[in-house]
């Protein structure tokens, strides 16, 4: 399930629309009929991309754009990848 606002998940899932994978955090919002459960095992993990104007000029973005990539080649060469 994909919610838009992170604390909608535990209201989705009590209306019967799935299942939701939440941080452990959420398990202090509680609403009736839902069950929070620790996964265990290999820790979950997802991609990431960042999108942003080519021809973007703006100082913040094209300095955070900059940090990001090279936190992203850094991360390559630690992982070997």
């Amino acid at each position: 399930m994909a919610s838009p606002q992170i604390s909608s998940a535990a209201n989705l899932v009590s209306a019967g629309f799935g299942v939701a994978v939440v941080p452990s955090s959420m398990r202090q919002v509680q609403v009736g009929g839902v069950s929070y459960h620790e996964l265990h095992g290999k820790p979950l993990a997802t991609g990431s991309a960042l999108i942003h104007r080519q021809r973007e000029r703006s100082p913040a973005v094209t300095n955070f754009v900059r940090i990001v990539k090279q936190y992203r080649s850094a991360a390559r060469r630690s992982s070997g990848s």
